[in-house]
């Protein structure tokens, strides 16, 4: 009588980013992530509230790039043809940091907070597969830094506008806060050169 064939192993779930199991656990830098989770765990808490909840869906869908159309179209109602001299340095900008951010990305490989504890639960799926750093705040920093260079009185509301978005990522379980950061002063930084100083 021949033995019977092993039981098949249930197959392994992956997470929406579909990042291996293997590539979590090989993530080199577990107290990083461990000292940044209870804040992505209270921001995540907030999404409780239905309001909330749909806000963050909402920035994150804005963020993906369906805000910059509608920027464009006010910064020309605006300021008329002195917008390209905003508008042109903030395509260049925003350009510039996507061509470099993949590197950065794969290079880094940090995975994303969902990823890393199972009780947060992203209520979207991200873009692509890592973390660090934020192409939302990136993208939203680079895009706007031209206009608060031109504008110095708009800064406020600029900066407004990307501490909404780094909340909505944060809250969704997409990103730890230093994701945010390094995505912020990244756009920001290569803006700057683009643009000049802020006044």
């Amino acid at each position: 009588m021949g033995s019977s064939p092993p039981p098949r192993r249930r197959p392994v779930e992956q997470s929406a980013s579909v990042l291996p199991a293997a590539r979590v656990r090989a993530w080199k830098y577990d107290r990083l992530d461990a000292w940044e989770l209870p804040a992505v765990r209270w921001q995540a808490s907030t999404l409780r509230r239905p309001a909330l909840r749909h806000l963050a869906v909402a920035l994150t869908y804005l963020g993906n790039g369906v805000l910059y159309p509608p920027l464009v179209v006010i910064v020309l109602v605006a300021l008329g043809w002195d917008a390209w001299h905003v508008i042109l340095p903030a395509v260049v900008s925003a350009a510039i940091a996507h061509a470099v951010y993949p590197f950065i990305k794969s290079a880094i490989a940090r995975p994303r907070p969902f990823e890393r504890d199972a009780k947060l639960t992203p209520l979207l799926p991200p873009l692509d597969v890592y973390s660090f750093p934020s192409g939302h705040c990136m993208t939203a920093a680079a895009v706007v830094t031209p206009l608060a260079v031109m504008h110095p009185h708009t800064l406020l509301p600029l900066a407004a506008v990307i501490l909404l978005v780094a909340w909505a990522r944060v809250a969704t379980a997409h990103h730890y806060p230093s994701d945010l950061v390094f995505g912020t002063a990244l756009g920001t930084g290569i803006a700057l050169l683009v643009s000049g100083p802020l006044p």
